[in-house]
């Protein structure tokens, strides 16, 4: 098959000739016949024969004819050559428009593109196709189309590659929220500026360029970042295995270093900084709580599962309070040897909102008399404090050699001020049983609680040590005060309880400080928050182990408590044998009285028929004993300044009766070393009209016991009680 223009021969079927452009057209299948000229020639050679009668004979026109086909001859060539040309021109120009919609076609579809990087190569390609099309250059059509589709191709491979690197920008975005020094987040801002700009003009130089850059940076940051995780984690393992951690706090720590392992491996390294920052904030925390301190002072469980825990918060340098503010306070509860976190709900301060019980302990051994008119004025004005409206309370109790539960707890503050007024001067000094009494008593308040106490001496008859005191405290969180008076106390043992139970210790030289002592106590208390939540822990026998953190930005505590809430509470069989009671029952003193009768008639006869030994303790007082046991003291009258003759009978070393006279008679009975019944007559000489006062809560009742009472500690050396 052969191009109908160019004559070249070209494939089978095809439209256009690949070697000139035109299209195929009309083809032959055989090469083209000789040229007319020559068939013209060789027309004009042949000789006419014409055959005439049998005879053959020259055409005479033989000449002309062959002029006159000359020329009709050339008009066919003509003609031919005319037909031929127009053929090829339309062909020309069908090649020319196919290559001009081509290059049309081809800006169409590059406008779908932003160039970028192949702008300028672009340009200068359709510069190029444009110039074909103008001057029709048909030779270069076929190069051109190519160089078209070429860039085609380029043009999409590009766009491929820069669609491939959007997702850097989302990735590189992620890296700002790494921890960087400010040198480093200017470099980082700077080049993802570069790398949003080569996105904006779509240059795949400038966005390979960055992201090289970016790759690099990232390397340099992922080197110092693994220095830095380095270094949190040697810190926070060195605080592991140091002792300034709380259980908890080591808890944590550990299971965020597990944790950040955990992220690093799989290249979370956000969610590994996190858990390290976490760490790394605790131990911040940790070293700045130095200068801060809050403390759990009391539990309440009687709403368990609901607990009130009583805490109070201090700046150490300045022993300011520091507000507890529910946002910023954390609780954390050991479930089955782990701490996890508990909701709080409720946090508030005490003053004005939540009750106060007081339990005030007055010490009224003889030593006081002198101090008692001041000290009660310093009680009863402290009464004046007391937020009565919000559910405040008082208690009291007095000590001597025993312990009295003047007032239980209560809000009537005329009953209070009464019970102080009425209060009297005994005998010896029982300052320990007196404060574990009114420590039990005080756990059986509901909200917080504190003991008040004061003395000006010795404790010399307790049957509680000062251990057992401390225990309880702290056992049922009740903080101890103490005031000492004068230079005669035990201030050792005194400054021990208290600050072993949270409370403070003060000495004055007489009972009007005292007034302002007992209102720093009470504001001091008053101070304390109030923070309540729900244990998970359903058993009441189980223990709670509690860490509290607080965190306000300026201000980091932190605590560790531990108590069991079915032990919060004193039962009564604890402390009731150190308690005062009544006396003895009425109905049974009559049968008291006739057996100390029976027996103080004995030792008469014995004294009498010289059957003790004698023993003189002083002038004028003489001790009887049996067997190396005290069984009778007599000291006359005058003796120490005492207008009367004094008789003291003894059974297993216990005061029993007490005889006394001058121009009147006092006759005292004892049971276990309380007096029980005074039989006094004005008139020694006629007993028999003396009145009976049994059991009797007075003061002078309370002065003739002290009396017989202390003469048989100071002659005999014999135990008050």
């Amino acid at each position: 098959m052969f191009c109908s223009n160019c004559g070249k021969e070209i494939e089978e079927g095809a439209v256009f000739c690949k070697h000139c452009g035109a299209k195929a057209g009309e083809v032959q299948n055989q090469r083209k016949p000789a040229s007319a000229g020559a068939a013209a020639q060789e027309t004009s050679e042949a000789p006419v024969h014409q055959i005439e009668n049998g005879k053959k004979s020259i055409n005479k026109e033989g000449g002309r004819t062959r002029k006159k086909t000359g020329i009709i001859a050339a008009g066919i060539i003509l003609l031919a050559a005319a037909a031929a040309a127009g053929f090829f021109a339309v062909q020309r120009a069908n090649a020319a428009k196919a290559f001009s919609d081509k290059v049309t076609a081809f800006k169409n579809y590059c406008e779908d593109y932003q160039m970028g990087d192949l702008e300028a190569d672009y340009k200068t390609l359709l510069e190029e196709a444009e110039h074909v099309v103008k001057e029709k250059e048909r030779s270069a059509y076929s190069d051109t189309e190519g160089e078209l589709e070429q860039f085609k191709e380029k043009l999409q491979e590009y766009t491929t590659k820069l669609e491939g690197y959007s997702g850097k920008r989302e990735e590189y975005a992620l890296i700002k929220d790494y921890p960087m020094t400010d040198e480093q987040k200017g470099r980082y801002t700077a080049l993802l500026a570069e790398l949003e700009k080569g996105f904006e003009e779509n240059s795949l130089l400038s966005i390979e360029q960055s992201i090289n850059n970016f790759d690099a940076f990232f390397k340099d940051w992922e080197s110092e970042f693994r220095q830095m995780i380095e270094n949190r984690k040697a810190e926070a393992e060195q605080a592991i295995a140091s002792d300034i951690l709380l259980e908890a706090e080591r808890q944590m720590i550990n299971a965020q270093l597990d944790n950040a392992g955990s992220f690093w491996d799989k290249g979370n390294y956000n969610e590994a900084m996190a858990e390290y920052e976490s760490s790394a904030s605790l131990l911040d925390g940790i070293k700045k709580s130095a200068d801060y301190e809050i403390r759990v002072e009391q539990a309440e469980v009687s709403s368990f599962p609901e607990i009130k825990l009583y805490v109070t918060a201090y700046d150490i340098q300045s022993n300011h309070s520091v507000p507890v503010l529910e946002s910023s306070l954390a609780l954390k509860e050991m479930v089955q040897g782990s701490y996890s976190d508990v909701q709080v709900n409720k946090v508030s301060k005490l003053d004005q909102k939540e009750n106060l019980n007081v339990c005030l302990v007055a010490d009224v051994s003889g030593s006081m008399w002198e101090q008692m008119p001041l000290v009660q004025r310093s009680m009863t004005n402290f009464l004046d404090c007391l937020q009565y409206s919000v559910g405040d309370k008082a208690a009291l109790i007095t000590f001597d050699n025993l312990v009295k539960v003047n007032r239980d707890f209560t809000g009537d503050k005329n009953v209070l001020t009464g019970e102080i007024n009425n209060m009297y001067v005994g005998n010896a000094t029982a300052l320990y049983d007196a404060l574990y009494v009114a420590v039990c008593k005080a756990s059986e308040a509901e909200g917080a609680k504190c003991v008040i106490a004061f003395t000006d001496g010795y404790d010399n008859v307790s049957m509680t040590s000062k251990d057992r005191v401390i225990e309880a405290a702290r056992l049922y969180g009740v903080p101890v005060y103490l005031i000492g008076i004068g230079s005669w106390t035990d201030e050792t043992s005194l400054q021990s309880i208290c600050s072993s139970t949270g409370g403070d210790y003060w000495n004055v030289s007489d009972g009007s400080e005292m007034q302002a002592i007992y209102n720093s106590i009470y504001q001091k208390n008053k101070e304390m928050y109030l923070v309540e939540y729900t244990t998970s822990i359903q058993d009441i026998n189980v223990p709670q182990n509690l860490y509290l953190s607080y965190n306000d930005g300026d201000a980091y505590m932190r605590c560790e408590t531990e108590f069991e809430p079915s032990k919060l509470k004193a039962s009564e069989e604890e402390y009731t044998d150190l308690v005062q009671d009544n006396g003895m029952a009425n109905a049974d003193v009559e049968d008291e009285v006739l057996r100390i009768r029976g027996i103080y008639n004995e030792i008469v006869q014995k004294r009498t028929n010289g059957q003790y030994m004698e023993s003189a303790v002083k002038d004028g007082v003489t001790m009887y004993t049996e067997n190396g046991e005290v069984q009778c003291i007599i000291a006359k009258k005058g003796v120490d300044g005492v207008p009367y003759a004094r008789y003291y009978y003894f059974e297993n070393g216990s005061l029993i009766f007490a005889y006394l006279e001058a121009g009147d008679s006092h006759r005292l009975y004892f049971n276990n070393g309380r007096l029980f019944r005074w039989r006094y007559a004005s008139d020694a000489v006629n007993f028999s009209e003396a009145d009976n006062h049994d059991n009797e809560d007075s003061e002078e009742f309370r002065e003739w016991e002290n009396l017989a009472l202390d003469d048989i500690y100071n002659y005999g050396g014999v135990c008050r009680v």
